[in-house]
């Protein structure tokens, strides 16, 4: 906040935890995800294509696969924009309408940001959420079970660009035209003309990332997103 004192201020924000969320879609809107389907998931995934992610994930195949997708969005002529958090079943479960497959758990105006400290915040509580979800176990009934005993597990982590740079702590920018893309490390300005992303050459000098050293070259020695907590999942962009 620019006429905040020291930059910021505190302030109360909704937040919808998924647990509380995915409970009330299975106990009382009645979504069904039939079992089969998320044991054919995990059979495709670990014993068909052989990923490296789910054949460690400590889920079993009752854990019902869902994505946390974030956007943004302009919604006002003079340029405002608002971050958004949504959570999906996109693997085993599709309505007919896209709107009705996605639920907001949060949304924040992006001038209201303070810095990563925002998200992280936000993130840190949805992690605890998430993890919630994968035990099945409700932290505010101990020894009672949420989702009619259903159990979860996040798989997918996806969304636009400038929500995966504010989400994972980027550093890489249009504007500074370094390291500007995410499959390898093509520049936007080199000595090298075979660097360049607009290389036509049928051999330039790029090298191809994999998702770990491209996290791993992104985010630096910086502080870890709180994302990287939940329990199994991949990235998507």
């Amino acid at each position: 906040m620019k006429n905040a004192k020291g930059g910021y201020e505190m302030r109360n924000i909704p937040l919808l935890y998924p647990h509380h969320l995915f409970h009330s879609l299975m106990t009382e809107i009645g979504l069904e995800i039939p079992e089969s389907k998320v044991k054919e998931f995990w059979r495709v995934h670990r014993e068909e294509l052989k990923e490296e992610w789910a054949c460690k994930s400590p889920a079993s195949d009752r854990h019902v696969p869902f994505a946390i997708y974030g956007d943004g969005a302009k919604i006002r002529d003079d340029g405002t924009k608002i971050c958004g958090i949504f959570l999906s079943f996109p693997a085993v479960w599709r309505p007919r309408s896209a709107r009705c497959g996605r639920w907001c758990v949060f949304a924040i105006e992006e001038h209201k940001l303070f810095g990563h400290a925002t998200l992280d915040e936000v993130y840190r509580k949805l992690t605890w959420s998430c993890n919630v979800l994968f035990s099945g176990n409700d932290p505010d009934r101990p020894g009672r079970t949420l989702c009619n005993g259903r159990v979860f597990t996040c798989t997918e982590i996806k969304g636009d660009w400038q929500w995966l740079k504010q989400s994972m702590h980027f550093k890489s920018t249009w504007q500074t035209l370094k390291e500007v893309c995410f499959l390898c490390d093509t520049l936007g300005r080199s000595n090298d003309p075979k660097k360049l992303y607009y290389c036509c050459d049928e051999r330039p000098n790029w090298r191809e990332y994999d998702v770990i050293s491209f996290m791993s070259k992104q985010m630096g020695d910086g502080t870890p997103c709180f994302l990287d907590e939940i329990s199994c999942m991949y990235f998507t962009n």
